[in-house]
Parts: C-alpha cells; sequence; structure tokens
C-alpha cells in the first residue's frame, strides 16, 4: 500500500548486451543480398516491307519491350543505319539498281548501343553486329533464308555463305543467330532443338536448317 503523495516506485531496468548476428563474407547480416538480373528481350519478325510500317514496327517492338530484334524480308535497299524511337537500326539490303525483295535488319535499343563494337551487312539475306557485354563478346547474326520454292543454288549459295560467316567467328565471341529460317523441321520428343508438335515429315528446306 502506498501513501497518497508518495513518489511512484520505479524498477530498476538491466541493460542488456545487443545479440550479436552472424556476418557472411561479403559483411552483410543474415543473408547475401541477391543482385537484380536484367534479362535481355530477343524476338525476330517477318514484316513483309519495312518502308511503309516503320511506325507500326518500332511500336510493337517498344511495347514488347523487345531488346534486341532481327527483322526479315524488310525490302529495304542498300545498307546503312539510323535511328527511329528508341531504337537504333541496322540494315543489309539488295543494291539500289535492283527489285526490291528479301533484306534483313537488327534493331537494338538505344540504351544498349554503347555495347556495339562493329556491324556488317554481308548480304541481303545475312546481317552481323558485334557486341561486347559486361567482358562478354557476342556475335549476334541475323538471317533470312530462301524460301523451299527457291531454286536449288539460290539455297546452296545462301548456306555456303551463312557456314563461311560462322567459320570467320572468333573463338571467345559467343554466337547468337536470329531470324527467318524458313524451314519445317519436323517434331521430336527427345531434342533440346526442336519440340514436339512439328510436322511428320520433313522437306528438304527443314534438314538445310538442322
Amino acid at each position: 500500500m502506498r501513501r497518497v503523495g508518495s513518489p511512484p516506485c520505479r524498477k530498476k531496468s538491466i541493460a542488456k548486451k545487443p545479440i550479436q548476428q552472424p556476418r557472411n563474407s561479403d559483411g552483410l547480416h543474415g543473408k547475401r543480398q541477391k543482385q537484380r538480373k536484367r534479362l535481355t528481350n530477343i524476338g525476330c519478325w517477318n514484316i513483309q516491307g519495312l518502308n511503309t510500317k516503320d511506325d507500326q514496327v518500332f511500336r510493337e517492338l517498344h511495347t514488347y519491350d523487345i531488346d534486341i530484334a532481327v527483322l526479315s524480308e524488310t525490302k529495304k535497299k542498300g545498307q546503312g543505319n539510323s535511328y527511329k524511337d528508341e531504337y537504333i537500326c541496322f540494315w543489309s539490303g539488295v543494291e539500289k539498281s535492283k527489285r526490291a525483295k528479301a533484306g534483313v535488319a537488327i534493331a537494338i535499343k538505344k540504351v544498349m548501343e554503347k555495347f556495339i563494337m562493329d556491324w556488317n551487312p554481308v548480304d541481303e539475306r545475312i546481317i552481323t553486329v558485334d557486341m561486347k557485354i559486361k567482358g562478354r563478346e557476342i556475335k549476334i547474326f541475323g538471317i533470312y533464308a530462301p524460301t523451299d520454292d527457291s531454286d536449288t543454288n539460290t539455297k546452296d549459295k545462301f548456306f555456303d555463305k551463312l557456314s563461311e560467316e560462322l567459320d570467320k567467328t572468333k573463338n571467345r565471341q559467343e554466337i547468337v543467330l536470329i531470324g527467318d529460317l524458313n524451314g519445317r523441321v519436323g517434331k521430336a520428343l527427345d531434342s533440346k532443338i526442336i519440340g514436339q508438335h512439328g510436322e511428320e515429315v520433313v522437306p528438304a528446306d527443314g534438314i538445310s536448317s538442322l
């Protein structure tokens, strides 16, 4: 029982030592801090002519957040590069004196332009871009193969040229081959390349693609 007016009783508090959390080798408590990984979105698109629909094409690339895209059958003559919206586009086509056909391009986001080391417009069906990203050297092949109804000489010439360019790749470079091979490769149950939902019969263009 406490008298009125007397000071309240106070409990003594004893200071406790803080519990030491174990530190990892990186000096962080508990668990390592995870680094956020940035995925690169890569795609290809047979656009059947670029000159009359470039606004639509690059708008769609932006919508789907594509970082690197190979555009086939551009029908854009000559060779060059230009900026369009948030992309830089490299293209390779037939000579300006010829009828527009084939054509291939590689579109890369401007934010990745600093990684571009070189590019090579091989012909109207093959184009390459060399990149160096975080120390890794990458060679991107953009291709547009002849259709199955093309003559044998045209198809052989394309695959011979592609093999020649692949052989030029340096040992330290990683190859990324993107585009329209115009080939049906059938189906397989135990393959890491071919899916399970293709056609039973594999035409000649499919065999060439493989």
